[in-house]
């Protein structure tokens, strides 16, 4: 799985990711991008490495345009695209893994209440809770099956 990122935004996000896929037969493979500009060659550079994209949500190249080129790209090279909104898979993307809001709010309230009380909580928490959002016609178009099991677990399923 092949995952655009600016290495000086995401890149510690992007370690931490490789870190936890190390020894699994999911095999993620970086790709640093500064800008938008730098996405077409980039992604032109690993095409033949990869079976999907990982979008995460990055500012540096990440704007509406080089969102849409992400989606088109994805479908005219036969590419499964993963989002990180309900957004991107209600656009194109196949599925979009999007942390849950109510989940994470917990969890500020929780570090906020560890600073409080003197504790020095790390800085970077995951969200405990996901929600998963699918796009049956993109599966359909890439030839992909999608199992009952993933789809009742889906918070919506498009179209």
């Amino acid at each position: 799985i092949g995952i655009p990122y600016d290495p000086e935004r995401t890149g510690e996000l992007v370690g931490s990711l490789l870190d936890y896929f190390k020894g699994k037969s999911i095999q993620l493979i970086p790709i640093p991008v500064k800008s938008p500009a730098d996405l077409n060659s980039a992604l032109t550079q690993v095409r033949s490495q990869i079976d999907a994209l990982w979008i995460l949500p990055d500012a540096s190249f990440l704007d509406p345009v080089s969102a849409k080129f992400l989606l088109r790209y994805s479908v005219s090279g036969n590419l499964p695209l993963l989002g990180y909104s309900q957004g991107f898979s209600k656009s194109g993307a196949l599925m979009s893994l999007v942390g849950d809001y109510q989940e994470m709010g917990r969890q500020a309230a929780e570090t906020a209440e560890q600073i409080l009380s003197g504790e020095d909580p790390p800085r970077i928490k995951y969200p405990r809770g996901m929600r998963t959002y699918i796009n049956l016609q993109v599966a359909k178009r890439l030839n992909i099956r999608m199992g009952q099991s993933l789809i009742l677990l889906a918070e919506r399923v498009y179209p």
